[in-house]
């Protein structure tokens, strides 16, 4: 086996306070389905409640980490009085980083994915020693290593420091999000994927997870063999329920989980950036709103190290309603939380939530270098040249964006070809990617010989 359990227990409640204090474990990470209770019930033994008084009386933190859902492990935390994580995305170390962040304990805890079958049905029902399983060993030493063999040099990057800015390719990269509708492949056939984005001279793809990370490493690996075949580099955009500013800590918490998920999405296809919307205002300031946003981020940043994500890079998205938060001048903010942070400016978006105030025919060429400037002087470095631009046509309400449109419809902007000279004009080479409605490789490669001609 890849990894060996150093210890296995029959039940949890085998488990003691002196067993403990002997190997030097200060806290413990429990699951709740065949751990603490049976499969998907809300009942707790007479046994295991004494269990955990006597665990508590002797000073031992506990915390619940669950792939489960909200609604599962809210009700059964709250009834025996633990802290929870949902959504964990075990056997990854998603989770983990929350909870050791929560338990105030210093040391990682790793192990092999690939690990967690295996051992699973392996193991009886309460094993509390394998970190594959129930990861119990929080802030003792452990045999389990991560590790991933996803490509850590796709192409078009020369690396990334841990604590430095992207390093930018010599040319811009442009790409879609998602595929168009002139894609007609209905099955999964990372193939036909790749050679469909090719063939427009694309060398970048989005892959959406806008409602949910739920691609597997197996097809995770299918897309990066072909699309690497192509010369083509992943990004993923984070899923859409993130709200970094909530005024609900567990929304914040969660929306850390969905970054760190995004993260192990990413480099398994063999990428690193990870796109991701901040979220509302809500019922609070825009001030409020962004201390919260960036409190997070620093929770974000913290806990994408301790998982082992530490190349990634988080790229905040400019956005397009009113109420959201995402002005130019806040994503910067957010990017100065750390290093390797770095913003997408979706041009469409700040043209929207503007109302065609900003980004028209007229003014574009100016806002365009104006916006260019205000990132230089945010993030001097090789960060402006290298981030992700997003491009489309959008329509707008009083609200701000109403939806997105195609490079045919031109009632609304903002002009793309101001844009693309400029970018040429100064050498910049960031990742370009096109979200045109359902014409967006079509778009992209509209954009990609704009840039071309000059």
């Amino acid at each position: 086996m890849l990894l060996t359990p150093e210890y296995i227990f029959r039940a949890i409640e085998a488990i003691t306070p002196e067993f403990l204090r002997q190997h030097g474990i200060t806290a413990l990470v429990l699951d709740v389905d065949n751990t603490l209770t049976g499969d998907g019930s809300q009942q707790l033994d007479a046994t295991v409640q004494q269990w955990l008084d006597t665990m508590r009386a002797a000073g031992v933190r506990l915390t619940i980490v669950s792939n489960n859902t909200a609604a599962r492990v809210r009700p059964f935390a709250d009834r025996v009085g633990l802290a929870w994580v949902p959504l964990a995305c075990k056997p990854l170390p998603v989770g983990l980083a929350v909870a050791r962040r929560r338990l105030g304990v210093r040391k990682k805890i790793r192990w092999p994915w690939w690990a967690t079958k295996s051992l699973r049905t392996a193991l009886p029902r309460g094993c509390t020693a394998s970190p594959a399983c129930i990861p119990c060993r929080v802030g003792a030493t452990t045999s389990a290593v991560c590790s991933s063999s996803a490509g850590l040099n796709p192409t078009g990057w020369t690396g990334i420091t841990k604590k430095g800015a992207a390093c930018m390719s010599e040319a811009p990269r442009f790409g879609t999000a998602g595929l168009s509708d002139s894609y007609r492949v209905r099955s999964f056939d990372p193939q036909a994927m790749a050679e469909y984005t090719a063939s427009f001279g694309l060398t970048a793809f989005e892959y959406q997870c806008g409602r949910g990370v739920r691609l597997g490493l197996d097809k995770a690996a299918a897309l990066k063999e072909a699309f690497d075949a192509k010369g083509i580099t992943f990004s993923v955009h984070a899923p859409y329920y993130i709200s970094m500013s909530s005024l609900e800590e567990d929304k914040r918490l969660n929306s850390v989980n969905y970054l760190l998920q995004s993260c192990a999405l990413v480099k398994a296809l063999g990428g690193r950036r990870v796109i991701f919307h901040a979220g509302s205002c809500g019922k609070q300031s825009r001030e409020a709103a962004l201390e919260k946003a960036l409190d997070t981020m620093h929770r974000a940043v913290q806990a994408v190290d301790e998982a082992g994500y530490g190349d990634c890079i988080l790229c905040p998205e400019t956005m397009g309603k009113v109420n959201q938060l995402g002005t130019l001048d806040e994503v910067l903010a957010l990017c100065s939380v750390d290093e390797r942070i770095i913003p997408c400016v979706d041009f469409g978006h700040l043209y929207a939530r503007s109302q065609g105030t900003e980004l028209n025919d007229e003014t574009a060429p100016a806002d365009y270098a104006a916006i260019l400037d205000a990132i230089a002087a945010a993030l001097p470095g090789s960060g402006p040249k290298s981030s992700t631009r997003i491009f489309s046509r959008i329509a707008y309400t009083k609200g701000g964006e109403k939806c997105h449109l195609t490079f045919a419809d031109t009632e609304f902007g903002p002009p793309p070809a101001p844009l693309m000279q400029l970018l040429k004009t100064r050498g910049l080479a960031p990742t370009i990617i096109c979200e045109s409605a359902g014409t967006q490789a079509e778009d992209a490669a509209a954009l990609k010989k704009l840039y071309e001609q000059g």
